[in-house]
């Protein structure tokens, strides 16, 4: 829970408080290399902050695959 929390005090101040609530409503989440945390066809209703490893999007078109985003340690996907 640290990490996002030095993360986020790079754009704001945190009080213990804030914090306090933070710990009490986020929720720690562990995927496998390769697993899909979120399809297309749904609408994104959960943001993630990446705490170890790496995420990318990509998308399929004429049957061919392209990358669309790459998200590393430490930052947020929304």
């Amino acid at each position: 829970m640290e990490s996002i929390f030095e993360t986020l005090s790079k754009y704001t101040v945190l009080s213990s408080a804030y914090k306090t609530h933070l710990k009490n409503v986020l929720m720690e989440e562990f995927f496998q290399k390769g697993e899909r945390i979120m399809k297309p066809e749904r609408m994104a209703n959960r943001a993630y902050f990446v705490k170890k490893g790496s995420v990318i999007a990509y998308y399929y078109e004429n049957d061919q695959k392209y990358l669309s985003w790459y998200w590393r340690e430490n930052d947020f996907i929304f």
